[in-house]
Formats: structure tokens, sequence, C-alpha cells
């Protein structure tokens, strides 16, 4: 007859420990601190306790404002197939106006043209990502041609007042321009 093992007996997980550590470091504790709180729970080492033991240490932890972040979140899965549609996620919608929003428009409602007449967008309103994902590109192209129009072919490392166009230089920068805008943001005190 095997013997049940309860949840006070289970030794603590190596993800334990290293959320462990991981939190001792971003709290800043300093080894006696972090010994007291072990001392709390009979043991030396983090290794020492059970996994309940290690949840309640975790969760003190968080109470003194440990938060745990994934460096690489997942992002959501999408069904795939041939009659399957996306809808445009909010993220897109935001990112079409943003870019949008950095174009100097020659019609009141320039945007919506441009949708209508170069992407054959139905009302010139993005619907689905395969959509986002075109019009966010074809306004991409058509802010860089004003820029170089407007600045010459060394716009990237222009200095240039407006926030959001250094924001869309700082993400979309080519690589041969990289270092000299690197360095002109931190001349600028941005970067």
């Amino acid at each position: 007859m095997s013997q049940a093992r309860n949840k006070y007996s289970v030794p603590i997980a190596p993800k334990q420990v290293q959320l462990i550590h991981i939190a001792k470091a971003d709290l800043g504790l300093d080894e006696g601190v972090y010994r007291d709180l072990l001392a709390g729970f009979g043991a030396e080492s983090c290794k020492e306790l059970t996994a309940a033991q290690a949840d309640q240490l975790l969760d003190d932890l968080k109470a003194k404002g440990f938060r745990i972040v994934s460096k690489h979140p997942r992002p959501a899965k999408r069904r795939k197939g041939p009659n399957v549609v996306h809808l445009a996620s909010l993220a897109e919608i935001d990112k079409v106006n943003a870019v949008a929003g950095l174009i100097a428009w020659k019609a009141k409602d320039g945007l919506a043209l441009f949708l209508e007449k170069r992407l054959r967008l139905k009302d010139g309103r993005v619907r689905t990502a395969g959509e986002a994902y075109r019009a966010i590109e074809a306004l991409k192209k058509m802010f860089e041609h004003q820029m170089l129009e407007r600045h010459g072919a060394t716009w990237w490392t222009t200095q240039l007042d407006d926030p959001d166009v250094r924001r869309y230089i700082r993400r979309h920068c080519p690589a041969e321009y990289a270092d000299a805008v690197t360095w002109r943001l931190k001349q600028m005190g941005v970067y």
C-alpha cells in the first residue's frame, strides 16, 4: 500500500527556488533579512522548505512588492484555416491610427480615403487583422516618404521636436542609422 504524500511534505520545486531568488534580488533584500524570513519557516536555506512553505514565502514576498512578470508573454493562439477570419485587435487599430496621425493629410478625411482607394477597404475602415497589417505597412511607407521629401535622405538622424516622430524613429530606424540615432537621443537625454 503506497503512502499518500500530503501537500506539506512535498519538497520545494526548482521553479520555486528560482522565484524566491529572483524575488530576493528584485526586492533588494540583504542576506540578514533573507535569512530571517527563512528562519521563520525553520530553514537555513530555501531548499529546505516544503512546496507549501515556499508558496507561503512567495506570498509574503509578493505582499512586500514582488511581482512575477514574464519576459516573453505568450500571444493568444489564433485558429488557422481557409475559412477563419481574424478581426483586427484594438492594438492593431491603435497602431493604424498612431501612424496615420504622423502623416500630413491633404484632405480632412485623408485616412479613410487612403484606405478606401489605395487598399480597397470598404468604407475606408480596417476590419480584419490582415487589413490592419496591410494598412500599417502602407502608412509607414507613406510617412517615411513624406519625411524623406521634407528632411532629406538622413531624416532618421535629424533632431525633430515631435515626440511621436522620435518614438517612431526609435522603433523603426534602419540598421545603418541606429548608432547615430542612439547617440543623438543620448545627447538629448531622451534615451
